[in-house]
């Protein structure tokens, strides 16, 4: 799981290259793990390559790693309107501590480059709800227009990395996947960390293009570390 949710953003660049004819070299996509993030890209020679960046245990990344666990664990769906979170101070520090993480690896990368880097998909913990992930795209640029084209959890990046909407993996007839009165097409999706397990049941909506959740469980005790304490 984690080699595919770490490499899935090359499946969409691969697409945006093939569709706008960039070039032999494609953007990078960044994806964040629990302790890593990771810069990935098609090089010109058409081999994966991978930029990995350790972050900091004592950086706020962390702590707001630790704090969305909590908080999925106890199904706690606080929100602020999303008028006022955006100009609020927790969306400020938000994109600010994502910002102290994603600087370093673009003047890396811009280095060993010789130039800027382009990034086209950015992927973060599915633990962190949707204005974290938006804080993370504000990061890279308070432009929308100069932001990743996709931006999302890493549970979607795994979707995308098996293209279950050209109909793969599903062992079913073309004919049955759009059938409304049919059985629908689930897929089971595990999201193994050391820290936890979070479990998917998702169904590929050929029509609307999208994977909407059916069901899905959270287990703090069923991740790596507690495999090792019972070792």
């Amino acid at each position: 799981m984690k080699t595919l949710t770490y490499l899935t953003s090359l499946v969409a660049l691969t697409r945006s290259i093939s569709a706008d004819d960039r070039g032999p070299e494609s953007p990078f996509g960044l994806t964040f793990s629990p302790s890593t993030v990771f810069a990935s890209r098609y090089n010109s020679s058409g081999s994966i390559e991978i930029f990995r960046f350790p972050i900091p245990q004592d950086s706020a990344y962390h702590a707001y790693h630790r704090k969305a666990i909590q908080t999925t664990n106890t199904k706690s769906n606080a929100r602020l309107d999303g008028q006022t979170y955006y100009t609020s101070p927790t969306h400020l520090a938000a994109t600010s501590m994502f910002k102290a993480l994603i600087d370093p690896v673009t003047a890396s990368l811009k280095e060993t480059l010789g130039h800027a880097p382009e990034y086209y998909t950015l992927f973060v913990p599915s633990i962190f709800e949707d204005r974290l992930r938006n804080a993370a795209a504000d990061a890279i640029s308070p432009n929308p227009l100069h932001q990743p084209a996709m931006h999302g959890p890493s549970q979607l990046a795994a979707c995308h990395a098996f293209d279950f909407l050209s109909a793969r993996y599903l062992n079913r007839a073309p004919e049955e996947l759009n059938d409304m009165h049919g059985p629908s097409n689930l897929i089971l999706l595990l999201e193994y960390e050391k820290e936890y397990l979070y479990v998917w049941l998702k169904e590929v909506a050929f029509g609307m293009g999208t994977y909407p959740v059916d069901s899905q469980i959270f287990c703090e005790e069923c991740g790596g570390r507690f495999r090792e304490v019972r070792a």
